[in-house]
C-alpha cells in the first residue's frame, strides 16, 4: 500500500483477509489530522517539496526504513504462521507494521517540518523561544 500521491510516500504491506484495517490507514477526516496516514503523507510531501534539497535525504531514508522494517515483520510472521497454522496472526502483524509506520511517519514529519521552518523567510528569532 501507499497512501499519498507523490514520490515522498512510503509503501508498506498489509495482510489481507482480516476483519478490518487500522484506522491510521483506513480512515481520514476533512480536517487536517496526522492521526491518519492520508494527512501525514500529504503534509510530509508538501513540506518536502518546499525544501526539497534539504529534505529529500530524510524522505529516502524514511521510505527505505519503512519498506525494510515492514518486510522484516512479514518474514517473521510468515514463519510463525507456517509453523503454527494460526493465520489469525495476520491482524497482529498488520498492527505491528502500522505501529512502526506511524512512528517512522511522525519522525520524518518532525524532520521535514524542522527543515521547512528553518527555511522560512521570517525564520525563528530569539523572541520565539
Amino acid at each position: 500500500m501507499s497512501l499519498g500521491g507523490s514520490g515522498f510516500t512510503a509503501c508498506f504491506p498489509q495482510y489481507v483477509n482480516v476483519e478490518n484495517f487500522d484506522s491510521y490507514i483506513s480512515k481520514t477526516s476533512k480536517e487536517v489530522n496526522t492521526n491518519y496516514l492520508y494527512w501525514a503523507s500529504r503534509i510530509i510531501a508538501a513540506l518536502t517539496d518546499a525544501q526539497y534539497n534539504k529534505s529529500v535525504m530524510e524522505i529516502e531514508r524514511y521510505i527505505s526504513q519503512v519498506f525494510n522494517e515492514s518486510y522484516r515483520i512479514l518474514n517473521e510472521y510468515d514463519k510463525k504462521m507456517l509453523k503454527s497454522k494460526d493465520y489469525s496472526l495476520c491482524k497482529e502483524a498488520n498492527t505491528k507494521i502500522i505501529t512502526m509506520l506511524t512512528s517512522k511517519s511522525n519522525a520524518v514529519l518532525d524532520k521535514v517540518l524542522e527543515n521547512a521552518s528553518n527555511g522560512m523567510k521570517t525564520r525563528y528569532h530569539r523572541g520565539d523561544n
